[in-house]
Formats: structure tokens, sequence, C-alpha cells
């Protein structure tokens, strides 16, 4: 399924369901396949959603391919 990326409200509300778990549940482990998978989407808009997490300050890369939130 291809990620409409004019589709701000779902764009949006993905983001928001990324982010929700990683805030109220600190040791949640997020991963690209993960993203992409959970939330049908792309991998490289599963990407862009985790390098603007990274950039937000909300989560760090643990290791190689796997993100926690950085205030667990």
């Amino acid at each position: 399924m291809e990620l409409d990326r004019r589709d701000h409200s779902r764009r949006a509300a993905i983001a928001r369901s990324v982010v929700d778990p990683i805030v109220h549940k600190p040791d949640t482990v997020v991963t690209n396949a993960r993203l992409s998978e959970s939330f049908q989407i792309p991998a490289d808009a599963a990407r862009r959603i985790l390098d603007s997490l990274v950039r937000a300050g909300i989560v760090a890369q643990t290791r190689d391919g796997v993100w926690m939130n950085v205030k667990r």
C-alpha cells in the first residue's frame, strides 16, 4: 500500500499511533520493519517517521535498527 504523502491527516494519525506507545510505555522497542508492517506503510515512510522522532528527541537508536524512548 502506497502512503500518499499529501494525506496529512493520515500521516499525523500514524505518527500519533507510533509516538503514543513510546511515550506511555518507555520500554517499547521500535524497528523500521515493525512500523512498516504494523501501519501498512512503505519502509521508506517508516524510516522518515523514525528520523523525525530522532530529530524531535523522542527516540534514539539503541543498536543497529532498534529505537527506544530516550527518557526510559
